[in-house]
């Protein structure tokens, strides 16, 4: 690494981002075999951010490599043209580094919106996802 803060960027709109999903939220009801829950980001004030890594600075297997236990983990991945033509949807480059606690991550990017938990969001995410590592 060298010294510095690394600058964020604009995410092309025919890019990629990666999320982990734990297998925890495997679900037999919906195609992607994934639960609506591992689309809801975190509450940050009163938007919701959804932390994901860009492909520019990741691939799917060190997104993965960078979850706590990566055997119980596989990735999602969303172009992120089609994550923005979902109403309120927003991708930002956010790179995480020098933060005490925190792994440096130069690809790290955030899905923020207002709302992750209408469930008609949820569904459109069903719509857009695949999944380059299933999930265990």
């Amino acid at each position: 690494m060298s010294g510095g803060v690394w600058p964020t960027d604009d995410i092309p709109d025919d890019d990629i981002v990666f999320r982990r999903v734990h297998s925890q939220w495997r679900s037999r009801k919906t195609p992607s075999g994934i639960s609506a829950a591992a689309f809801v980001g975190t509450r940050n004030g009163g938007l919701y951010e959804l932390s994901t890594d860009w492909s520019k600075y990741s691939n799917a297997q060190e997104a993965r490599d960078r979850a706590q236990d990566p055997a119980v983990n596989g990735v999602a991945a969303f172009v992120v043209g089609n994550v923005r033509q979902i109403p309120g949807q927003k991708v930002v480059h956010n790179p995480i580094q020098g933060v005490p606690g925190e792994v440096d991550n130069q690809a790290h990017s955030l899905v923020v919106a207002n709302n992750h938990e209408d469930p008609e969001i949820q569904r459109l995410f069903q719509r857009i996802v695949t999944l380059p590592i299933p999930l265990p």
